[in-house]
């Protein structure tokens, strides 16, 4: 059984050949994490300058800023429900199209988080919650009119 590497990883595209070069890897978790962790899903904000990856076992979103040369620093994270065990934290998380608010599911809590989401620096900032048994999954739609 091999353990998770708990890595978020960036690289570059070559369109004409369709090769990819490694730029950086980093941990997922914070310095001084201990115990078991599975990064789980990854987004990129709409403005392509941040990535957010939802931790299970750190029991965490965290965020990282994308370099120009594809570094990334990981900048901050919210706290999330404690997970029974990792691999069944289910947590499903959206940004709204515009990048100014994010959603996530957070199951073990039964509840929707709601964020508004700094564009500068990344920041998540709580703004309110609903409760929802057992939310595994959100997205935004647009509605026809």
């Amino acid at each position: 059984m091999t353990t998770p590497s708990s890595g978020l990883a960036s690289f570059a595209f070559d369109p004409d050949s369709g090769r990819l070069s490694l730029l950086d890897q980093v941990s997922t978790v914070a310095a001084g994490h201990e115990g078991l962790n599975e990064p789980a899903e990854v987004r990129v904000h709409p403005g392509g300058e941040f990535v957010y990856v939802n931790n299970r076992g750190e029991d965490s979103l965290a965020w990282f800023r994308v370099a120009d040369d594809g570094r990334l620093t990981r900048l901050g994270h919210v706290r999330l429900a404690p997970s029974v065990h990792p691999g069944v934290a289910a947590r499903s998380f959206a940004f709204d199209p515009s990048g100014s608010f994010l959603l996530v599911a957070d199951r073990s809590a039964d509840l929707v988080r709601a964020y508004a989401v700094d564009g500068a620096d990344g920041v998540l900032s709580p703004l309110a919650e609903a409760h929802v048994p057992q939310p595994a999954f959100v997205a935004f739609a647009e509605l026809p009119g």
